[in-house]
């Protein structure tokens, strides 16, 4: 398992940062996933589409806070599904 995520409010994402370092957790900022080149951005921009906030648990697990930040589309996806068995795409 890579890390477990949490669906959060998007309006609770800054303020669950702020609670994590209240606590003593060290956390990454608040990252702006996007559209872009480095696909994240500092300020939110309409081609984001989740935030999200990592961070551990004490036993080192990896975990997630991430908010929708608006609705996917079809114009989202960039690649043809695959099948989960051997990734052939499903055209």
């Amino acid at each position: 398992m890579n890390h477990v995520a949490f669906n959060v409010a998007p309006e609770k994402i800054d303020e669950y940062r702020e609670k994590l370092a209240e606590l003593g957790i060290e956390g990454t900022e608040v990252v702006n996933h996007d559209d872009s080149e480095t696909q994240a951005s500092e300020e939110i921009s309409p081609s984001t589409f989740v935030r999200s906030i990592d961070f551990q648990d004490p036993d080192g697990t990896q975990l997630e806070f991430a908010a929708w930040a608006r609705p996917l589309t079809e114009a989202d996806v960039a690649y043809p599904a695959a099948d989960a068995a051997n990734g052939a795409s499903q055209r």
